[in-house]
């Protein structure tokens, strides 16, 4: 465990190698730099946990604290680089460093040399970033992890930044995670006004001693701290950036969602449990959002034809759940879906690439399409997928993680959270099974779309993500006794309940197959209709969010820019002297050299100071 800032360490170098010579190696020696830094750091993670495992103790939990050296002091202030492990941070460690080394592998067969080398360059900056986020034992460190995955997200969104479309999207990437971070900011000001430190052991400590449970301001604390990490993780409102992300190549797109960005947002809450376990409020605030962003992104995935926004939105949709466990403090049943939740979307994302590059870069999912036939195993990798998002009984871990977290949100009395979650199933199962009739079920299509050969080489990360969606994780038990709270639900009924999750689902699958594995005459007269054309603008436009953020935000900004254009405090300065100018050269036509004005002046100014005299 004493080398475990090496995982940082070897992501960092690797990036400044690739990007000082990177453009200059050839395709061999890229894909050796690049991978070999994450194959590393996946090396370093089984030894580290390996090595957890047995310093463990019976009854008693592991926190191992690496100190490094101290940053700086200032009066009472005092900042050190220290990493901290324990079971959490090691979780998230696992899942950053293998999924990340299996987009890598497929990296290496998906893309061309140049894009290789910058993607490379880019993820390892990223990897470092997410590590430094996760490691950190302190708050003020922690936020260095957090900007530089901003940074990253930029990077990799503006990926093809000669293109105006790409630019404009990282741009508003950018800006939109840092609204998120300005919250975040205010979070960790608001604790170390209060308890006077940034370290996470002691403000859990501090925070249990000193504060009162639900208390204001253990309200705002943990209300800022969500609004920032709702940043990262694409909840409502701050989820714009999301079709934004569509722009980074399928890989980045793949790390971004999987196993870095997306995690961060969750990341934060569940380090902190211990502030967010003492606000009943922000649980509710958080519980609702989760919701909202549940049915938003699965109605929206519905209906798009990219097939980089549906997966996008798709991914959206599941994230959603994890924070439904967080608002019920399910917390464990949240992080065991969690892992679960970033193979299968994984599994998704990586055989939608596949599909692309199949069709010859093609993304609308009405002129793509191929036999199944020609490409079994892709095929074979969206129904695994597939199987997943809509928790097909009994033979998917979804199935199984997902009812978990529903069935805690039926048992500690959240109904409504339990039927949004419902609904979601549905939606979910509706969505994908749509892709995948569309994708290799559409027998009425026109024209045949241009297919080509995609690499062998993408066939292995697919393979060990098809296993790993089995949940081979799931007979593991996860060290983190002691950090996160642990909730015990009564089991009674929970087999009814989970026919129910059989029920809903075999219910989607038929009313997909009816829907879009036929002539589509029902979607076409559904589509048709007035309700039907005003749902699906609304949904593919996204709930119209970014009209909404235009008309509150982006047109006053533009009308007050036009405003001040001109500067009208100068123009109201410049009035006095202009008042001035104008008295000055009426009164200097005043001396023209006529004796007679000159007297008629002074006898009426003679009669109007006499007046004066007289009536004043």
């Amino acid at each position: 465990m004493n080398l475990i800032y090496f995982t940082i360490l070897i992501p960092l170098i690797s990036f400044l190698i690739l990007a000082f010579i990177g453009r200059r190696l050839d395709r061999g020696n890229l894909a050796v730099i690049g991978i070999s830094a994450i194959g590393l750091v996946c090396l370093l993670s089984v030894f580290i946990t390996i090595d957890f495992y047995n310093n463990i103790q019976p009854d008693s939990m592991l926190v191992y604290t690496r100190y490094l050296w101290r940053w700086f002091s200032v009066n009472d202030f005092s900042i050190a680089i220290s990493l901290l492990l324990d079971g959490l941070s090691l979780t998230f460690l696992l899942i950053v460093a293998f999924i990340g080394f299996l987009v890598y592998l497929f990296a290496i067969g998906y893309m061309s040399k140049n894009e290789s080398y910058i993607f490379f360059a880019y993820g390892n900056l990223l990897i470092a970033s997410m590590l430094v986020l996760i490691l950190a034992d302190n708050l003020f460190v922690m936020l260095i992890g957090w900007e530089g995955v901003s940074l990253c997200s930029y990077l990799l969104i503006g990926f093809h930044h000669k293109q105006l479309k790409s630019s404009y999207a990282a741009v508003r990437t950018f800006i939109v995670m840092h609204i998120g971070d300005i919250f975040l900011l205010i979070g960790l000001f608001l604790i170390y006004g209060e308890l006077h430190t940034l370290n996470i052991k002691a403000v859990i400590a501090l925070a249990t001693d000193r504060l009162a449970i639900d208390s204001e301001i253990i309200y705002w604390i943990t209300l800022m701290l969500f609004l920032g990490a709702i940043g990262k993780s694409a909840q409502l409102p701050l989820h714009i950036w999301l079709t934004d992300s569509s722009s980074a190549p399928m890989p980045a797109l793949t790390l971004i969602h999987s196993a870095s960005v997306m995690l961060a947002g969750v990341y934060l809450v569940m380090r902190l449990n211990g502030l967010f376990v003492m606000s009943n409020d922000v649980l509710w605030i958080i519980g609702i959002v989760a919701s909202l962003t549940l049915i938003f992104s699965a109605c929206s995935a519905l209906v798009q034809n990219d097939i980089k926004r549906v997966i996008a939105y798709a991914s959206l949709s599941q994230i959603c759940y994890v924070f439904l466990a967080i608002s019920v403090q399910a917390w464990n049943e949240g992080l065991i879906y969690l892992i679960n939740y970033t193979v299968f979307s994984a599994l998704l994302f990586l055989a939608s690439a596949s599909m692309i590059q199949a069709c010859d870069g093609e993304r609308n999912i009405q002129k793509m399409g191929a036999k199944i036939r020609a490409y079994p195993f892709i095929y074979f990798c969206f129904v695994m997928a597939g199987a997943s998002f809509s928790v097909v009984p009994w033979l998917t871990a979804s199935f199984y993680t997902k009812g978990d977290i529903l069935w805690a949100t039926f048992m500690k009395g959240r109904l409504g959270f339990s039927a949004i979650g419902l609904v979601g199933i549905l939606l979910s199962t509706l969505f994908v099974f749509r892709l995948i009739f569309i994708l290799f079920h559409n027998r009425h299509r026109q024209t045949s779309p241009k297919t080509t050969k995609v690499s062998r080489a993408i066939y292995v990360p697919l393979s060990i993500l098809v296993i790993l969606s089995l949940g081979v994780f799931n007979s593991f038990s996860l060290p983190t006794e002691g950090f996160l709270p642990v909730s015990v639900l009564n089991q009674d009924g929970l087999f009814s309940f989970q026919l129910l999750l059989a029920a809903v689902t075999i219910l989607g699958i038929l009313t997909t197959y009816i829907l879009y594995a036929g002539k589509n005459n029902e979607i076409t007269e559904i589509a048709g209709s007035p309700l039907g054309k005003a749902l699906t603008q609304l949904w593919y436009s996204g709930w119209r969010t970014e009209w909404i953020y235009h008309v509150l935000f982006v047109a006053p900004y533009l009308f007050a820019a036009k405003m001040v254009q001109k500067d009208p405090i100068n123009v109201w300065l410049s009035v006095i002297p202009q008042i001035i100018r104008k008295m000055n050269i009426r009164i200097a036509k005043l001396e023209n050299g006529h004796l007679r004005w000159y007297i008629t002046s002074i006898v009426a100014g003679a009669l109007f100071i006499l007046l004066l005299l007289v009536f004043v």
